[in-house]
């Protein structure tokens, strides 16, 4: 498996790791200042 593939993958699940704990715990400050409503 090439190295960049690796790295790839990682930075994803991290994304999707940060979405899913932004979900669960919504007070979080650092999802709601990402995701704010126009």
């Amino acid at each position: 498996m090439p190295r960049p593939l690796i790295f790839r993958l990682r930075r994803v699940a991290a994304q999707r790791l940060r979405l899913f704990f932004c979900f669960f715990h919504r007070p979080a400050l650092a999802c709601r200042h990402r995701h704010r409503s126009p």
